[in-house]
């Protein structure tokens, strides 16, 4: 059974709702990871980029393709053949017990594992790049396939840190992967500072994206369903008419998005805002324009991100099972289903 690309976003709400994405791990899957190895977030940040990729008349082979995501994701390697990983290269750890993100590999073929509890895993097929399960009697007759996780090899590049032993590395990367989210609570700025000596649309829409990328640094250790202030995310911004006189003047912005995300709720209704900001014009190369108030503009890329590290967070084992977190957990879901939407 395949699953092509129209199917993806489907196929990931079905994954995400089933707890399938933090299935629990055998003992030599938590020995593993003390090696510094891919966390619980880098793994589904590998299956967003993933499903989030964007279909091209071309099909890829399964290696590039591969390669072509773990890239995406911010997990580099040299590039290998289906055939080379299979046999082990220094990047990826072997192990027997695979999670999702792992790669799954046969001679001649290489797959990113979706769901282990489901069998399923992400490649460049016949009909296809989409899903398929390795457990039906095609993979099956391809022998029995290897499990490899990515090494990340970033852990020992901070010569300021001393590590006694693999179990100081992997302590790390555990409270990193499963810090306690802070309250929601950090200053909103009503005003867009442009330092420029002549303002203009450009600058304009490059001081935009840049608190944009701010609030999403800001939001990386917040708890999202805490959020009170709307997130808006966005795919497009266009600075569409400027009028400056004097000291005094104003700019027409229209930002295009796919969602809404407020007090732990989404709503999928696209929004194309139309505004009108203010300018003055402060000091020689200094321009103050006035934003909306109480209301976060962030890109469709952060919010992927923010949304799915959120999402991995609770649901690594450490946290109940109440209805109000199984709530909590379907309103992620659909809200990474969204932002994946291709």
């Amino acid at each position: 059974m395949h699953f092509p690309a129209k199917g993806r976003t489907l196929f990931l709400i079905v994954l995400f709702a089933a707890g399938s994405v933090h299935a629990q791990q055998a003992s030599d899957d938590r020995r593993v990871t003390t090696s510094g190895l891919m966390s619980s977030d880098d793994r589904l940040l590998v299956m967003s980029a993933a499903l989030g990729r964007q279909v091209s008349r071309s099909k890829p082979d399964c290696s590039h393709l591969v390669h072509e995501i773990y890239s995406r994701a911010g997990f580099p390697y040299r590039y290998s053949s289906s055939s080379d990983l299979y046999s082990g290269i220094s990047e990826f750890q072997r192990l027997t017990t695979p999670q999702v993100g792992d790669l799954i590999v046969w001679p001649g073929h290489v797959g990113i594992i979706v769901s282990p509890a489901q069998h399923s895993f992400y490649s460049s097929l016949r009909s296809g790049v989409g899903v398929d399960f390795y457990d039906s009697s095609y993979w099956r007759g391809r022998g029995k396939p290897r499990f490899y996780r990515y090494v990340k090899r970033t852990l020992m590049a901070d010569s300021s840190k001393r590590y006694h032993s693999l179990e100081d590395i992997g302590a790390e990367e555990k409270a990193d992967s499963t810090a306690v989210l802070q309250p929601t609570n950090f200053s909103i700025t009503d005003t867009l500072v442009v330092d420029s000596a002549r303002l203009g649309p450009e600058q304009i829409r490059d001081a935009f994206l840049k608190l944009s990328n701010d609030y999403g640094e800001s939001l990386r250790a917040q708890d999202l369903s805490k959020l009170r202030v709307p997130l808006v995310v966005f795919d497009q911004v266009n600075v569409e008419r400027l009028k400056v006189k004097g000291q005094k003047g104003t700019v027409d912005i229209r930002i295009d998005g796919p969602l809404t995300f407020s007090d732990g709720q989404l709503d999928q209704k696209k929004r194309h805002d139309r505004q009108r900001w203010t300018i003055n014009h402060h000091y020689q190369t200094t321009w103050q324009l006035g934003l909306p108030n109480a209301v976060i503009y962030i890109s469709r890329d952060d919010a992927a991100r923010l949304f799915a590290q959120q999402f991995a967070r609770i649901t690594d084992g450490t946290h109940d099972d109440s209805p109000g977190l199984k709530l909590e957990k379907a309103e992620l879901a659909r809200t990474l289903a969204v932002l994946l939407a291709e």
